[in-house]
């Protein structure tokens, strides 16, 4: 089975050569003659007497590379379960046997459209003996961000059950439920972390675009003009600052010009009054 890429002016297909298998006819009717949403659509196309399947892949990208700019973590694992959940649940509407599917990461492609996952059905792979979703799962481990330990033991758990009998919805339910527990307790362990440690303080655990930058800060009337972020905001200096009390008050720009007008309006009331007071006097 080989494989070819071409793309015109409006759109791209995949090739797929020397895969003139037996099979069913009723087979390529259904696909042909239904929309079948976790599929790709194909033609078949005879040339000099051999069988050539021509796929649509526009608008989409396959999983191998997605898997090469970005590790796969549970966010990934997640997708993967649900899509796989409906492709197993339409083959068997459809009378089709998801034993011809293609399960590789380069025959797996995301629709950008859908948001969703599009197999490619072969018809009559199943005899070719192939590893089937084992062999997916392999390709995905090499795959795996392993800085993410609940991903690790999800896509573990997904290969052993894999590994030890047939893999069917219900593991792919188990899987995911473990997925959907593994991404809860990690948000409940952010939250708890966020709630009990003050903003201004662990910058290690902050995100990159909310760090302080510590390159900006630049001394301004007894305070400092802190870059953190898109957000803009001052430290001020009190009283209990100078009394050795080292507490800060934090204020945003907004509010800080505002008591900034407010300052010079007062000094600029206190001169007049001054000034009248002298006039006064004389």
């Amino acid at each position: 089975m080989k494989t070819e890429f071409i793309r015109t002016a409006k759109k791209s297909y995949m090739i797929v050569k020397e895969a003139d298998y037996p099979f069913e006819q009723y087979e390529l009717k259904m696909i042909q003659h239904n929309d079948i949403p976790c599929l790709l659509q194909f033609q078949v196309i005879i040339t000099d007497g051999t069988v050539e399947y021509w796929y649509d892949v526009t608008g989409m990208q396959s999983l191998e590379k997605q898997y090469s700019f970005d590790a796969v973590g549970q966010a990934q694992l997640r997708t993967l379960l649900q899509n796989l959940i409906e492709m197993k649940s339409a083959m068997e509407n459809y009378l089709l046997d998801d034993g011809n599917i293609c399960f590789s990461t380069s025959f797996i492609y995301y629709d950008r459209f859908s948001g969703k996952l599009r197999f490619c059905y072969i018809p009559g792979l199943r005899e070719q003996n192939l590893s089937g979703l084992q062999g997916l799962f392999e390709e995905i481990l090499q795959q795996l961000n392993h800085a993410d330990p609940a991903a690790v033991r999800v896509g573990y758990d997904m290969y052993e059950r894999c590994v030890q009998s047939e893999f069917v919805i219900s593991d792919c339910v188990e899987c995911l439920r473990l997925c959907r527990e593994e991404m809860d307790g990690e948000a409940q362990n952010q939250l708890k972390t966020g709630l009990s440690e003050p903003l201004y303080q662990k910058e290690e655990n902050r995100d990159e675009n909310t760090r302080l930058d510590r390159s900006d800060l630049s001394d301004e009337e007894g305070g400092y003009r802190v870059s953190c972020g898109y957000a803009r905001a001052k430290t001020r200096t009190t009283k209990k600052d100078k009394e050795g009390g080292k507490r800060k008050k934090l204020i945003t720009e907004k509010s800080w010009k505002k008591s900034r007008k407010f300052s010079m309006r007062r000094r600029a009331w206190t001169v007049r009054e001054r000034l009248n007071s002298s006039q006064r006097q004389m």
